[in-house]
């Protein structure tokens, strides 16, 4: 079947399945990339804002004046 086409139909077909393997791995890669950002934005609201408020906290313990 692929041997009775001519050579332009066949780069034109080559080039169509490159371009649509392309575009599913954008996606793939898009959806990818927005998980783990989103894993980041739950690292950095539980952990660092976390840290930053115990540092408050450690920092005030060490200002009160002992009597």
């Amino acid at each position: 079947m692929i041997n009775n086409l001519s050579i332009s139909k066949k780069i034109y077909i080559l080039i169509m399945v490159s371009i649509t393997g392309f575009l599913i791995l954008g996606f793939f890669l898009y959806y990818e990339s927005k998980k783990i950002n989103e894993s980041i934005k739950t690292i950095y609201q539980d952990r660092v804002i976390a840290l930053k408020q115990l540092k408050v906290i450690s920092d005030q313990y060490v200002m009160t004046p002992i009597n």
